[in-house]
């Protein structure tokens, strides 16, 4: 077992020599990583896709910054997600009423005018597609919200060509779009 010991530390002397632990690379993974080395344990980040493969190999644990980037990242692609979802309700209740859009293409200008043009005769229903049409409106600006704020940190750490955390990068950057990090 590797350990870092540190002068008088308790939790150094506490863990067994017959094992080291190791934590899951999931939502909690690296901040149990990061407190147990902060303690003096030596811990091991693992995948468990590869645990369960039988391929037990340690995870290098982010910075704290490459986290909290890697989260903007998350939020990017969860706000894509959010807006298909919303968009994709409105329809559906666009449809169960009888309101079906021939336009042509979906969410454009166009298609935006029309769905502000929508009245329904009960209040209820009135009030349902008012709810979902602002959802879609706010969800419209949030995904270029968080790509502007990605923006400012593809040339610098820890998104420069050092080491880019797995994420959706902004739109137009050069380094294009890499898979989304657990």
């Amino acid at each position: 077992m590797t350990r870092h010991r540190s002068a008088g530390s308790p939790a150094a002397s506490a863990t067994p020599a017959c094992c080291e632990p190791a934590t899951s690379t999931g939502p909690t993974g690296f901040e149990l990583a990061r407190l147990l080395h902060s303690m003096g344990i030596s811990c091991q980040v693992i995948a468990p896709r590869l645990h369960r493969a039988g391929e037990l190999v340690a995870i290098r644990i982010p910075t704290v910054q490459e986290e909290a980037v890697r989260d903007l990242c998350r939020t990017s692609v969860d706000m894509v997600q959010d807006l298909t979802r919303a968009r994709n309700r409105l329809g559906k209740f666009l449809l169960r009423h009888g309101r079906v859009w021939r336009g042509g293409a979906t969410w454009t200008l166009t298609h935006q005018a029309w769905l502000g043009s929508q009245r329904f005769d009960q209040p209820a229903m009135a009030q349902t597609f008012g709810h979902d049409l602002a959802v879609v409106e706010v969800g419209n600006v949030q995904p270029d919200a968080v790509e502007a704020d990605l923006a400012g940190w593809c040339d610098r750490a820890p998104l420069d060509s050092a080491g880019r955390p797995a994420g959706r990068l902004p739109r137009g950057h050069q380094a294009g779009r890499a898979g989304v990090g657990g």
